[in-house]
């Protein structure tokens, strides 16, 4: 199986050491887990520990992976023993982790016996260096002894350096002028029996390591070598196999890999064996499945082998390295975005470019197609418009193609707004309705966004203020009436880019036919009008003609009038063209001195041949006050204030009002005379 982006798994960062303490005093055994999921568990001598309050404590799922236990009032009895750090499985798919076990050594009381305070270690030194392997004894009675390779080693001058008694018990050697052939193996450092009594003391075995440059890494395909520095080329999702070898070097070099700077080391496996070609120097080997996705393309795959012989980079301050690495050139199918807005508003005239960009290696070619065609439109990444027409909308979509597959389409809608134009409307400049018939207008506009029609009646006759009568394409009125004639527009208006625009259409003259119509929504024509005694009063009735009325007559009680005549104290004035409305008359009657027996209603009677109407006004007398009343209550008044007065006088001089006096307070007043003034005497 080869293997993809694994999830990190958990593992050991630190582990355990042998450790000892004297008994009553509190050690921690130190161990954290990378990535831990698993919970924390501590073994001592085999059996599993749990948590003691003032005794053991860790915690079994710490956030940082801390596991560490810390041991409070070691005893010799309870705490002396192997210990062991575990982390259980997560997942069925996970591993459980188990440490080395270690020592914890509570020491007692007995009689001192001799034992390593310091032991040697695995080391490395570069050939020709000099280099130092530490042991020291505590209480040694017995001698010191190295080990090489399971061979006793002598005292060398200027080789090899070490007491055999040392009084301070550091049995430490000095290795000088080191060799790969001479001092590269297996060390011990031991102590011997002093006495029949007492034990000999062995080390255990370690490396020590006379460092050997291994030969710079080369990368493998297969079997076949790839060129430092050249161009891989694969497919998006086929598996393929790498391999890293770096020969003859001491130690193994240690092989990571690398996409880019994103170290991808765990998913390769490292194997070190001798090589055959030089005794002491190993050959490394790692091995490396990936399966590259397009997001590898252009990455650089490189193997870097590090070592200890390898001159540092500056400012690592780490082991040196060397590299080898290729470009990788992963092919695959194309992919598609568009590019800008495809739903930005666009109005006519205005240019527009359609862009798609492809995503694909080797590059792709993008095809243009429009809904309704069954031809390509275009084969470019994107179509231009210099002067886009409303002709030019619809639908777009670009795909992409190339030798390993091609895109999904992606569709544009192409929407150009284009500003209203009124195509026609009916009637075309002049129509003639009769009275209460039923009157239609209509408007046919285009525009994108579809335009809002509104109908316009003018105001009268001011050329400069129009009302509103409708706002559908077809403007019906039911019951047609003399205000509804007059001239009529059509207006279309819409909104692009939040710029409005509206166009109107000619005038249409609308001429209303039919018997006469008392203008009942004329504020001259009032169903009342009042009057005082004597004076003058005129009742006004506005109405509508066409044609003209052949006659106009007023009426009251058995008297009736014609316009332009007069009878008596009443004169009917002639009919007057109202100065607003066409085909609308005013018509006055004039009642001079008015008198008590004129109140009563006035009919006007009009007939221009097509029909009749008429229309009462009240008139409303009012009596004026007489000269005895009005001088009654001016006496009566002037009475009323003699007679306040008076009274408010009285009250005053009496004392009896709201208004009290104070009489003067006798004890707060002192005549001047009272004060004495002290004067001093000399």
């Amino acid at each position: 199986m080869f293997r993809g982006t694994v999830a990190s798994v958990q593992e050991f960062e630190v582990t355990p050491s042998d450790t000892e303490v004297n008994p009553g005093n509190a050690v921690t055994l130190r161990c954290k887990v990378r990535n831990r999921r698993g919970e924390c568990v501590w073994l001592k001598n085999g059996y599993a520990l749990g948590r003691i309050p003032d005794k053991y404590d860790f915690e079994r799922e710490p956030q940082d992976g801390d596991c560490s236990v810390q041991i409070r009032k070691t005893t010799l009895e309870e705490d002396d023993g192997s210990w062991q750090c575990q982390v259980t499985r997560a997942s069925l798919q996970d591993a459980p982790l188990n440490s080395n076990e270690v020592k914890l050594v509570v020491r007692g009381t007995v009689a001192s016996v001799q034992e390593f305070e310091v032991t040697p270690s695995d080391t490395e030194v570069n050939p020709g260096n000099a280099v130092t392997l530490r042991c020291k004894v505590r209480n040694r009675r017995g001698e010191c002894v190295w080990l090489k390779n399971g061979y006793a080693l002598g005292r060398i001058p200027d080789k090899y350096d070490f007491e055999r008694e040392p009084q301070d018990g550091d049995c430490s050697v000095q290795i000088r002028k080191t060799t790969l052939e001479e001092d590269d193996g297996s060390w011990q450092c031991q102590v011997t029996r002093a006495s029949l009594q007492d034990a000999p003391l062995n080390s255990n075995e370690v490396k020590l390591v006379v460092r050997e440059q291994p030969h710079p890494p080369r990368l493998e395909e297969g079997t076949n070598p790839l060129p430092p520095g050249g161009h891989f080329k694969t497919k998006a999702g086929d598996p393929r196999r790498f391999q890293c070898v770096s020969r003859k070097g001491n130690p193994p070099a240690s092989l990571r890999w690398y996409l880019d700077s994103q170290d991808v080391s765990h998913l390769a496996n490292q194997t070190n064996q001798t090589d055959v070609e030089k005794r002491g120097t190993w050959q490394a080997l790692s091995v490396f499945d990936y399966t590259f996705v397009k997001a590898d393309n252009r990455r650089e795959l490189k193997c870097v082998a590090y070592h200890g012989a390898y001159e540092e980079g500056p400012g690592t301050g780490g082991p040196g390295h060397r590299d080898v690495a290729v470009t990788l050139d992963v092919m695959y199918p194309p992919e598609i975005k568009y590019e800008g807005n495809p739903r930005e508003e666009v109005e006519e005239g205005a240019s527009l470019t359609l862009s798609c960009v492809s995503d694909a290696n080797p590059p792709a070619n993008i095809v243009w197609r429009k809904s309704g065609q069954s031809s390509i439109y275009d084969i470019s990444h994107s179509i231009h418009f210099s002067s886009i027409q409303r002709t030019d909308s619809g639908v777009y979509s670009c795909s992409a193609k190339n030798d390993f597959g091609d895109s999904p389409e992606i569709q544009v809608t192409v929407n150009v707004k284009f500003r209203p134009k009124i195509i026609r409307v009916e009637p075309p400049s002049t129509a003639t309705f009769n009275v209460g018939e039923v009157m239609a207008l209509n408007c046919v506009a285009e525009g994108n966004p579809v335009p809002k029609i509104s109908w316009l009646q003018q105001s009268g006759r001011d050329p400069n203020i129009w009302n509103i009568r409708g706002r559908n394409a077809t403007l019906v009125i039911a019951n047609a009436s003399y205000s509804h004639q007059g001239v009529y527009r059509c207006e279309a208006s819409n909104t692009i880019r939040n710029q409005p625009y509206r166009v109107q259409s000619q005038e249409i003259r609308i001429d209303i036919r039919g018997p006469p119509e008392v203008l009942t929504e004329s504020s001259k024509t009032r169903d009342v009008v009042t009057a005082n005694k004597e004076e003058d009063a005129t009742i006004t009735v506005v109405f509508c003609s066409d044609p003209k009325p052949i006659e106009a007559i007023w009426g009251w009680g058995s008297y009736k009038l014609k316009t332009g005549n007069s009878l008596g104290r009443f004169v009917a004035e002639p009919l007057l063209a109202d100065e607003e409305l066409e085909d609308c008359y005013e018509s006055r009657l004039v009642i001079q001195r008015v008198e008590s027996d004129d109140f009563r209603k006035f009919t006007l009677f009009v007939d221009n041949g097509k029909g009749k109407a008429s229309y009462s006004v009240a008139l409303e007398v009012k009596e004026p006050l007489s000269m005895t009343l009005v001088i009654g209550i001016t006496v009566g008044g002037i009475l009323f204030i003699i007679v306040f007065l008076t009274i408010f006088v009285y009250l005053v001089r009496s004392e009896k009002m709201c208004f009290k006096r104070t009489k003067p307070n006798k004890n707060k007043l002192q005549h001047v005379d009272d004060y004495k003034v002290p004067w001093e005497t000399t």
